[in-house]
Formats: C-alpha cells, sequence, structure tokens
C-alpha cells in the first residue's frame, strides 16, 4: 500500500505521524510545564509574602530600635527614622491585607495592622512628654540651679567676709543638699530611678531647713535679698521637677504597659505567619520537584520513541521517493541546470529510466523539438516582418508627401477665406455708409422742403411790406398836397413829406428786389429739393445692392470656411495616415527587432550538432516567401504541422 502511494501522500503520511508525535510530546510538556509553572507560581507567591512578612519584620525590629535608642538620647533623627520604618510597615500591612484569603491569617494581620497603629499613636504621645519633659530641664532645671548656687555661693562667701561663722555654716549645708539634689536629679532624668527621686525629695528637705535657719539668722539686708531669691528659685525648680517626675512616670508607664508589650507581640503574629508560609513552601517545593522529574522521564521516553518512529518513517519515504524520482535528486539537479543553463544536447543513461528521471529525458527530447520548430518560426517571422517594414516605410513616405500637399492647400484656401472675410468687411462698412447717405439725404430734402415753405413765406411778408410802402408814398403825397394847400404853414411839414414819400420809395424798391430774391431762391430751393428726390432712391437702392454684396460675402466666407474645415480635417486624416504609418513602420522594426531577440534567445538552446540548424535555415528560406503571398486563411502555402501558430499574433 505504502509502494501505490503518491509522493504527496507519502510526504503528508511521513510528517504527520511526526507532527501527531510531536503534539503527544507538546502537549504531555505543556502539562508538564503547566504544573510546574503552577506549583512555582504558588511558591513564589508563598516566597513572596515570607519576604515581605522578614521585611516588615525587620521594618518593625528597626522601629522599635529606634524607639529604645530615642529613649535614651531623645534625638529627633531617631523619631524621623521610626516614622520612616513604621510606613514601610503600614504599607506592606496594607499590601498583605489585599493579598491574604487565609481567615486565620487574614485575622491576625488585621490585629497587627490595630497593634501597629496603637504602637504608632503611643510612641507619639511618649514623643510628647519627654519633649515636655526636656523643655522643663532646659528651660528651669538647668537654668534655676546654678542660679541658687550662685546666690548661696554669695551668701556664704558675705558671711565668711562678715565673720559670721553660723551664717557660713549654714550656706555651706545649704550648698551640699543643693548639689546633691541637683545630681540625683540628673541620675534620675537619666535612668528613672525612684530612689533618685526620693533622695531629690530628702535633699529639699534638708535645704528647706537649712534656709528657715538661714532665715532667722541672717541680719544683713543683702544677704536676706540674696536668700528670698534663692527660695523663690527653689520653689520653681521643685515643682518643676515634680512635674518633670510626672511626665516621666507616665511616659514609662505607656513605655512599659504598651510599647513593650505591642512590639514583641506584633513580632510573634507576623513571626508565626511567616513561618507558615515558609511550611507551605517546604511542602509545595518537593511536589513540584517530583513532578518534574516525573515530566522530564516521561518526555524522554516518548521523545526516544518519537526519533525511532521518525527514522523508520524517513528511511520508507526516501525509499519510496527514490522508486518515484528514477535517479538520485543529485542527478536530476544536475540535468535540471544543464536545461536551465540551454544545453539539450546531454546524454541520459536509458539502462534504468523510470520515475522523474524518464519523464526529465521525455522534457529534454520535446524542449529540442520545439527548439527547433521556434527558430523555424523566428526566421520566417523575421522575413516576414521586413517585408512589412519596408511597405511601412514607403506608405509613410507618401502619406508625409500627402500630408505637405494638403498643408499648402489648407494655407491657400485659408488665404482666400481671409481676402472673402476681408471684402465681406468692407461691404458691410459701404452699406452702411449707404444707408447713412440716404438717411442724410432724405432728411436734406425734408430741410429744403420747409426752407422753400420759410421762403415763400418770407416772399408774402415782403409782398405785405410792399404794399404798406406804396400806402405810405400815397399817404405822403396826399400829405405834400394838403401842405401846398396850405401854403406858408405847409412848408415843413411839406419837408417831411417829401423825406417819408423818398423813404417809401426806398422801401418799396427794396422791398420788390427781395422779393425777387426771395422768388428766385424758392425756384433754386424748388429744383434743389426735386434733386434730392431724385438721389434718395438711387442711393436706397445702392445701399440695398451693396447689402446684397455682402450677404453674399458672408455666404461666400462661410462655404470657403467649411472647405477650409473640410481641407483640415483631411490635414489631420493625413496627418494620422502619415503617423499611423509610421507606427507600422517602427511596429514592423520592432517586430524585427524581436524576432532578431527571439533568435538570439534561441541560440541559447544547444540541441547538438550542426546539421538540425543548417536545416531549419533551408526550411525558414523555403517558408519566407510563402509566408509573404499570405493574404487570407486560404491562400496559405505553409505546412501548418511544421510550427503552430495559435500563439503568433499576425500583423
Amino acid at each position: 500500500m505504502f509502494r501505490t502511494m503518491t509522493m504527496a501522500k507519502k510526504l503528508i503520511l511521513g510528517f504527520a505521524t511526526i507532527l501527531l508525535l510531536l503534539v503527544i510530546v507538546g502537549v504531555l510538556s505543556y502539562f508538564t510545564i503547566e504544573g510546574a509553572s503552577t506549583g512555582f507560581a504558588s511558591y513564589r507567591e508563598k516566597a513572596i509574602r515570607a519576604n515581605r512578612m522578614g521585611e516588615m519584620q525587620a521594618a518593625m525590629l528597626m522601629g522599635r530600635m529606634e524607639v529604645k535608642d530615642y529613649i535614651k538620647t531623645h534625638a529627633e533623627e531617631d523619631v524621623q527614622q521610626f516614622e520612616q520604618y513604621l510606613a514601610t510597615t503600614e504599607n506592606i500591612l496594607k499590601e498583605l491585607q489585599g493579598i491574604v484569603r487565609d481567615p486565620e491569617r487574614k485575622a491576625k494581620i488585621d490585629a497587627s495592622t490595630n497593634h501597629i497603629q496603637t504602637y504608632g499613636k503611643t510612641f507619639a504621645q511618649v514623643v510628647s512628654l519627654t519633649t515636655a519633659s526636656d523643655r522643663l530641664d532646659a528651660e528651669i532645671l538647668a537654668v534655676n540651679g546654678p542660679a541658687i548656687e550662685q546666690r548661696l555661693t554669695q551668701i556664704l562667701e558675705s558671711a565668711n567676709q562678715a565673720g559670721d561663722t553660723a551664717a557660713v555654716l549654714k550656706a555651706a549645708r545649704g550648698l551640699r543638699s543643693l548639689l546633691l539634689a541637683r545630681l540625683y536629679v540628673r541620675r534620675f532624668v537619666g535612668d528613672n530611678a525612684q530612689a533618685d527621686s526620693d533622695r531629690v525629695n530628702r535633699e529639699w528637705t534638708e535645704l528647706d531647713a537649712q534656709m528657715v535657719d538661714m532665715d532667722a539668722g541672717l541680719q544683713d539686708p543683702q544677704r536676706r535679698a540674696l536668700l528670698a531669691e534663692v527660695m523663690r528659685l527653689k520653689a520653681e525648680y521643685k515643682t518643676a521637677f515634680d512635674r518633670t517626675v510626672q511626665l516621666i512616670e507616665e511616659r514609662n508607664q505607656l513605655i512599659e504597659k504598651t510599647l513593650n508589650v505591642l512590639g514583641p507581640q506584633f513580632a510573634a503574629d507576623i513571626d508565626a505567619i511567616k513561618l507558615a508560609y515558609k511550611g507551605e513552601q517546604d511542602t509545595i517545593g518537593p511536589q513540584v520537584q517530583r513532578a518534574n522529574d516525573r515530566g522530564i522521564f516521561i518526555i524522554s521516553v516518548l521523545s526516544l520513541l518519537a526519533l525511532l518512529f521518525g527514522v523508520g518513517i524517513a528511511w520508507l519515504i526516501i525509499r519510496g521517493v527514490m522508486a518515484q524520482l528514477g535517479k538520485d535528486p543529485g542527478v536530476i539537479a544536475d540535468v535540471t541546470k544543464q536545461v536551465a543553463a540551454g544545453n539539450l544536447a546531454m546524454d541520459f543513461d536509458q539502462t534504468n529510466l523510470r520515475g522523474v528521471y524518464k519523464d526529465m529525458y521525455g522534457m529534454v527530447e520535446r524542449l529540442r523539438q520545439i527548439v527547433g520548430e521556434v527558430r523555424v518560426g523566428a526566421d520566417n517571422l523575421s522575413s516576414a516582418s521586413s517585408e512589412v517594414s519596408s511597405t511601412a516605410q514607403a506608405l509613410s513616405q507618401g502619406a508625409t508627401e500627402q500630408a505637405a500637399s494638403v498643408e499648402e492647400t489648407t494655407a491657400s484656401i485659408e488665404q482666400l477665406n481671409a481676402s472673402v472675410q476681408q471684402n465681406t468687411e468692407n461691404a458691410r462698412v459701404t452699406n452702411g455708409i449707404a444707408k447713412s447717405s440716404a438717411e442724410e439725404a432724405r432728411r436734406g430734402g425734408e430741410a429744403v422742403a420747409r426752407t422753400v415753405a420759410a421762403m415763400k413765406e418770407i416772399a408774402s411778408k415782403i409782398g405785405l411790406i410792399e404794399d404798406i410802402a406804396y400806402k405810405t408814398n400815397l399817404l405822403a403825397l396826399n400829405a405834400a398836397i394838403e401842405a401846398a394847400r396850405a401854403g406858408e404853414h405847409g412848408k415843413g411839414f411839406t419837408v417831411v413829406a417829401a423825406e417819408v414819400r423818398k423813404l417809401a420809395e426806398n422801401s418799396g424798391v427794396t422791398a420788390q428786389e427781395i422779393n425777387r430774391l426771395a422768388n428766385s431762391s424758392v425756384a433754386i430751393a424748388e429744383e434743389a429739393g426735386k434733386l434730392l428726390e431724385q438721389m434718395v432712391p438711387n442711393i436706397v437702392k445702392t445701399a440695398d445692392l451693396v447689402e446684397e454684396i455682402t450677404a453674399a460675402s458672408g455666404e461666400q466666407a462661410a462655404g470657403i470656411s467649411q472647405i477650409n474645415e473640410a481641407m483640415s480635417q483631411l490635414d489631420k486624416a493625413t496627418q494620422q495616415n502619415a503617423s499611423s504609418s509610421e507606427e507600422l513602420a517602427a511596429t514592423a522594426e520592432e517586430l524585427s527587432g524581436q524576432a532578431s531577440q527571439l533568435q538570439e534567445t534561441m541560440s541559447f538552446f544547444r540541441t547538438g550538432g550542426g546539421s538540425a540548424r543548417a536545416k531549419n535555415k533551408s526550411r525558414a528560406r523555403t517558408l519566407a516567401p510563402a509566408v509573404s503571398r499570405v493574404h487570407d486563411d486560404d491562400a496559405g502555402t505553409v505546412d501548418l504541422d511544421d510550427f503552430d501558430h495559435k500563439d503568433f499574433e499576425r500583423f
């Protein structure tokens, strides 16, 4: 069954089997690693929590040490350090409260949180009490003590100078009690021992007794004034010391009953939780180790089995593949390289032709045949493309000459079109001028008619003037006659009448002359009006003729424009034909170049011996004329069995 499988199925079966083994090993490895990862995560979680517990323990321990140091030194630096450690502890507690789920541990953490908060508040009270006692010590005890000593010393020296031995003795005893009291005050402030406080009180009692004796025995006003200051300062000192004792006792109560109790209890609770986590780590660690060892063993066994099975599958696949390939893959690769290099004249071992090796032998033989046929086709294509190129070049030259002639004709028609358009424009202008002249002649005739009418009216008015002159002459004549009748009294009037008569005669003569001229002008104006009436129709007719000429010129220009457009289209068509001819020639040359390139490309293959190539060349020379004579599918003389034309494009 394995022998009858294809190579793909064999490879698929082999690799699928190996992949199945890899999947099994991978799944087992995944679950093993997942278990180890889960165990390690749990172990790491416990370790992190235990480490955080340890960090919190260390922070709290350092905080308690800072508390101890502060109680001894009263340094502010210790308070700041304690606050830092306290903040670290509280942060870790807050973190653990969010991640711890065990009820018992969570209860201890909650209790520890309350304890640490109480611890911090109590320490703040201790700091406040300590600060107050230190302030009393610095402001009163450290000031009033030396002042009391100074006053008693002055009393002692003054009494000694005065020779008052009793006062000297009492002052010395008072100094002794004061110094002892101050000494035990320092000791009490340092170690807070109750015996030191009691001793201070006894010394104060002794000092009080000495001051009472001095008050009774001192007579000097200066020494009594000093004693009064001593008593006042001593009272302030005693009050401050009593308050200091009270503050220290309150502080010590807080330390003993709160700090010294909560600190160890907090440490014990945290240590218990840390030990519980450590116990879980000690349990989980060996379990994870055993699971890892078991997984490593199983994976190793399965990997070995997969390796052995894979070797067997590989042997079967190699055997089956060699049966299908026929030869070693190196031999087949060498054949492929020879074909890729163009060598088709290689020798095959024909004693054991099978599988892929046999198919490659057939492929090479078929390639030899195809290469020979392609070479023949390339030679035929080269000859045909040469003839097409020559024809296309001749056609391109004729089209170019035709395009030049069309361009010259188009240029002449364009010149004629320009002349016709110029004539049309001139006729249009002349038509306008003629119409304008006709209109002006018509208006001139109307003006002449109006002039004739006016002259006639003037002639009639002049006739009236002539009649008036005649009548005036008659009146002047009658006046002269009447003046002559009057005799001497009418001489002056006769002279006037004579002058009026002369004036009337002159007016009559002038009026007659004007009337004659007016009549003559009327005749001339009437004749001019008649001439203008005769000219207007002629001018209008001339304008109509010019308009007809303009219309004819426009039609002629339109016709020439159409001819010009047709010639332009003919020019474009001719130029396009010339361009197409040039493109055809270029295509033919390109086809010839591709044919040459195809020949060069096919020369890459070596089919062995020169007889085949010579035979192919002779066939190409034989077939080339036949190809040049082919005009349609029925006129061909080429043997279609020599090569297949369906892969070639015929131009």
